[in-house]
């Protein structure tokens, strides 16, 4: 080297608990001044390097901005059980079919087969609650994820475009949960159709009870809309695995309650077990099982390092 630098940055690293979390998705705000005009010390430094006031810079530069949790998801979950508390007052009917669900289920499934206690409008309000449920449940476990290098390294071959897209909508929670929502629903009416063709011509289900069959099983969404309020509440840097955890409890959930409500169908809609459990649920299961041992198999390595981005703390 001819000649000195005339600017030398000597930095030590060191772990944070909120390492990881990506600038874009957390809304942290980087500059020479806080929004309120407060000088920052990149304000000082910037200011004696080009004025030639000052050449050396020791200073504590001070914890990391807090990172603002999802206070949102939490707000939006709370009023979702609040809407489920006023649905289920309002309507007796909904409100006398769940003793009958938890406690008897031979007298909720002849309610639902002769179609007591069923309203369409009332039943299409319960399964628009749980869309939104999941939504915000989805909401959660993808921000939770988003805080670490797991998006930014899963959408790396996307064109810039779709990346600032992508962040965008990570960080609008939400239109996220809207959007998982509206996905939801239309996995729902996929159910709610499969549930009308194993019932057949000769005992046709009406709309409220094949909605019906479908929604209830899957109430454990509710205590999975608890914990992802939780999780939503954790700093990004404990978030991840957290969320990886409902991810997998949420996947549990909508495979046990596909097995109840094509248990349920054999009672309401005088479907063959063989048909029911067989047809309907052991050759989907089969086939969703297939392609994800092929996923694996084809691209196991990138998984899982995609996995261990977004658990790690």
């Amino acid at each position: 080297m001819d000649a000195p630098p005339e600017v030398a940055f000597l930095a030590r690293w060191r772990d944070r608990e909120e390492r990881g979390v990506r600038a874009e998705v957390a809304d942290l705000r980087y500059g020479l001044l806080a929004e309120d005009g407060t000088e920052r010390p990149a304000l000082i430094v910037a200011s004696g390097l080009f004025t030639g006031r000052q050449r050396v810079f020791a200073f504590d530069a001070g914890p990391p901005e807090a990172a603002p949790r999802s206070g949102l998801l939490v707000l939006i979950g709370w009023a979702l059980v609040l809407g489920l508390g006023a649905l289920i007052t309002v309507s007796p009917r909904l409100s006398g079919l769940v003793p009958q669900y938890f406690g008897r289920r031979d007298l909720y499934r002849e309610a639902v087969q002769k179609g007591y206690g069923l309203s369409t409008g009332t039943t299409a309000g319960l399964a628009a609650l749980l869309a939104l449920v999941v939504g915000l449940v989805g909401a959660t476990v993808l921000r939770a994820f988003a805080a670490t290098d797991a998006l930014a390294v899963a959408t790396a071959s996307w064109e810039p475009d779709a990346q600032s897209r992508m962040v965008r909508l990570v960080g609008s929670p939400a239109v996220l949960g809207g959007l998982l929502a509206v996905l939801y629903s239309s996995w729902l009416l996929l159910n709610v159709t499969w549930v009308g063709i194993l019932a057949g011509r000769r005992h046709r289900l009406r709309p409220a009870q094949a909605v019906s069959l479908v929604v209830w099983p899957r109430w454990p969404w509710l205590l999975l809309l608890i914990g992802a309020m939780l999780v939503a509440s954790l700093s990004p840097g404990t978030a991840g695995g957290w969320a990886a955890v409902l991810l997998v409890a949420a996947l549990v959930v909508e495979t046990l309650a596909a097995w109840r409500a094509l248990v349920d169908l054999t009672y309401v809609g005088y479907v063959p077990q063989g048909k029911a459990l067989g047809l309907g649920f052991a050759i989907p299961f089969l086939v969703f099982l297939v392609g994800g041992i092929a996923l694996l198999v084809t691209a196991g390595a990138e998984a899982g390092f995609l996995w261990h981005l977004a658990v790690r703390s």
